[in-house]
């Protein structure tokens, strides 16, 4: 299951490799509620591809086993700090039954004890639907606090701001996690 799936790249990308069955889910960016958000690409993608990967438009705080079923594997991808409640990893971990890939933005990464920056307005990139960036730690415990009992950060990265906007955006941290039941 690829959770906020938008433009389906990785739904679609499983499918080429192999996995039986792909469900893309996503509400926020194919409700159209944004100016930049729709379903067209995956769409698009889904028939020049002629692929089969499944779709349901329900929100992450929805996902359950009753709306949206079980997957061996889940894909995370860059949702988390964008989650008002970041436990609703809750609802993640309810629908993956061996492994969770989960990518997000990270914050205070000198702390060593669980810490995350909270982000009320639109501070973090001009975004207002970037709530928090959790430390290593952080996503390791609510990882661990969900169910996960093997949990694994096996990148970390700084993205750099479009070159246009390199005094108004600051530079990002991220980080991707791999966490199995």
């Amino acid at each position: 299951m690829d959770l906020c799936a938008w433009d389906g790249f990785f739904s679609f990308e499983a499918e080429r490799r192999g996995a039986s069955q792909v469900l893309a889910v996503d509400y926020f960016s194919w409700s159209g509620k944004m100016p930049w958000g729709s379903k067209a690409g995956f769409e698009l993608a889904r028939k020049a591809l002629n692929s089969k990967v499944q779709d349901r438009h329900v929100d992450v705080l929805d996902v359950a086993p009753e709306t949206t079923g079980i997957f061996d594997v889940v894909l995370f991808l860059g949702v988390l700090y964008h989650m008002r409640h970041p436990l609703s990893l809750e609802k993640v971990a309810s629908v993956t039954r061996e492994m969770l890939i989960l990518e997000t933005h990270v914050d205070f990464l000198s702390i060593k004890r669980p810490a995350m920056a909270f982000h009320p307005t639109n501070e973090l990139c001009d975004d207002s639907t970037n709530w928090f960036g959790p430390n290593e730690a952080a996503i390791v415990g609510m990882l661990k606090d969900v169910g996960f009992r093997k949990i694994e950060c096996v990148d970390k990265f700084t993205c750099d701001p479009p070159a246009t906007s390199l005094e108004t955006y600051p530079r990002t941290n991220r980080a991707t996690f791999h966490a199995w039941k």
